[in-house]
């Protein structure tokens, strides 16, 4: 509910005030009771003297008042409510987050000021009403809204806080000395509490170096985040587990510019997924971090920061920059799958060497199946592979190869010819890039080093275009 529009929406609060200062929560109150304001009661007129008058019940003093501003009454009414309780709790954190009404428009005192062009407003809190407000607030505590495995702590810390706080704010306002000190031992505990609890939360970016861009620099898939929390195994191992639930804030200066939004909260797997806004460019700077304000309020300090820097990184699949790559063959000797495949192994080194070095090997069943699949099938599979794949692949090379008896030379040298064709696939579309073709011949004693000879020269010849097709 806005606190600047439910004001006058709940009844009296006055019941609470016979027993605040009986009440031991938090260490603090007194002993002297306070009585609900006095009620006029119904009677029969009767004739009295001016002597037999009753003398006129004196208003109470406002203890604190605020004032606001506006164009009309009513905004520096809403105004004034605001000031009102940001002096009631002295502090802007505070008063975000506890919802009881803080001016009652029957009982607490109200001034209005109507200029030109200007509306002033003024209201005012007697000491009973203070105090009667306070005796509400302790009975509505703040609860923090955290994901699940953060919660006892949070929650501790939160009620001992809360505890702290309420009695500060009666020993300020109301001058009552308290039987016991408002902050106890426990309370300064709790920033180490929550820095423990911090540091069995990571969050990180799930794309390796950044968000992958195009060439214009236009976004090629959303920001993405991943929260995970840390639980502890046997014999002192650590597992992580997706954290459902943890408020992420974008910074806005950047993020406005680009993204669709820039406050977002993790989902069961502990995902955050910042969509773009179509033909954005990628702002420099871009940060995002756990929303701490939205996530502990006002204990919203004593949680460490943690911001990520959410970089862009340009890709060079379809340039064929071979900066990050894989590749899978299909060898095949005599018409039959090469029980040792040499023609990958030779490819892989002669790339690395010139600089391609960052490889990832594919798991042997998903490499059978790309390497097998038609360039419609990859167009479609690859997006969804670079995902999860997460950045470390730009381009995939393709590669069928072919090697069979063509000659023998003597009675022990024999003549392999190789012949094959490599393709590149740019993973983040799915677009094949280049496709390129040869056939070499080599000998060997024996028709196995002949082979392993053909397929070596047909792995220098394709490589050799490949490199020459960098930019």
């Amino acid at each position: 509910m806005n606190r600047n529009t439910h004001a006058g929406k709940k009844g009296p609060l006055w019941v609470a005030v016979a027993s605040l200062f009986g009440m031991s929560s938090f260490g603090c109150g007194g002993n002297t009771p306070v009585s609900p304001p006095n009620r006029p009661i119904a009677t029969t007129p009767v004739a009295t003297s001016p002597v037999d008058a009753p003398e006129p019940t004196p208003v109470t003093a406002p203890l604190i008042e605020a004032r606001g501003h506006g164009t009309d009454s009513e905004q520096a009414y809403a105004a004034a409510l605001v000031s009102l309780e940001k002096t009631l709790y002295d502090s802007d954190a505070w008063a975000e987050v506890l919802e009881v009404p803080v001016f009652d428009a029957e009982r607490d005192s109200i001034k209005r000021d109507q200029g030109s062009s200007d509306a002033q407003v003024v209201l005012g809190l007697s000491a009973e009403r203070v105090a009667e407000v306070l005796a509400a607030v302790e009975q509505s505590p703040w609860q923090p809204s955290v994901p699940g495995p953060l919660a006892d702590t949070v929650e501790r810390a939160a009620r001992l806080q809360f505890a702290g706080f309420l009695c500060q704010r009666r020993r300020d306002l109301l001058d009552i000395p308290p039987p016991n000190p408002c902050t106890s031992p426990d309370v300064d505990a709790i920033p180490g509490e929550l820095q423990k609890l911090a540091e069995a939360v990571r969050v990180r970016l799930h794309y390796v170096d950044g968000v992958p861009l195009a060439s214009d620099g236009r976004p090629l898939r959303p920001l993405v985040v991943i929260a995970e929390h840390r639980l502890s195994g046997h014999g002192g191992s650590a597992a992580w587990q997706p954290l459902r639930g943890l408020p992420f804030l974008a910074s806005p200066d950047q993020a406005s510019a680009v993204l669709q939004a820039e406050t977002l909260i993790s989902d069961d797997t502990g995902v955050v997924r910042f969509e773009v806004q179509a033909d954005a460019a990628w702002p420099d700077g871009l940060t995002v971090a756990v929303n701490r304000r939205q996530l502990l309020g006002p204990l919203a300090s004593l949680w460490p920061e943690t911001a990520l820097s959410a970089p862009g990184r340009q890709v060079r699949g379809g340039a064929l920059g071979l900066d990050r790559w894989s590749l899978v063959t299909t060898e095949r000797v005599g018409g039959k799958i090469a029980n040792k495949p040499v023609f990958a192994g030779k490819l892989a080194d002669i790339l690395t060497a010139r600089g391609a070095e960052k490889r990832l090997t594919i798991p042997a069943d998903l490499a059978r199946k790309l390497a097998s699949a038609s360039p419609e099938a990859l167009a479609g599979n690859l997006p969804e592979l670079a995902d999860a794949w997460q950045g470390q692949v730009d381009v995939l090379i393709v590669a069928d190869i072919d090697s069979d008896y063509a000659s023998r030379a003597g009675t022990h040298r024999r003549w392999y010819e190789a012949s094959g064709r490599v393709k590149t696939f740019d993973v983040w579309t799915g677009k094949e890039l280049s496709t390129y073709e040869d056939t070499v011949t080599a000998s060997g004693i024996g028709e196995s080093r002949a082979d392993r000879a053909a397929r070596i020269r047909l792995a220098d010849a394709l490589a050799a275009r490949l490199l020459a097709a960098r930019p």
